[in-house]
């Protein structure tokens, strides 16, 4: 099995304390409607944070500044949640 086969959708979130991994979008929809998972685990000096703080480093080195304005549409945003 080969992730390229599959399409991937996954965050994540990291604070001083905890590490958040999973598809889960930070709504009340993915909470109580949709069917999505995260798995948050203590962000301490066991090997799988550390091993995920390298990797964030690592990603962040290698990445490019975005230099386009992000933009939000409103109605986009509505179409989306009531088509959902």
């Amino acid at each position: 099995i080969y992730l390229s086969d599959y399409m991937l959708h996954a965050k994540l979130v990291m604070s001083e304390n905890e590490i958040g991994l999973g598809s889960c979008n930070i709504n009340k929809k993915a909470f109580r409607q949709l069917d999505e998972a995260n798995c948050f685990v203590k962000n301490d000096a066991a090997a799988f944070a550390e091993s995920v703080r390298k990797d964030v480093e690592k990603t962040v080195a290698a990445g490019t500044l975005a230099d386009g304005k992000l933009s939000y549409s409103r109605a986009l945003a509505l179409a989306e949640s009531v088509l959902m």
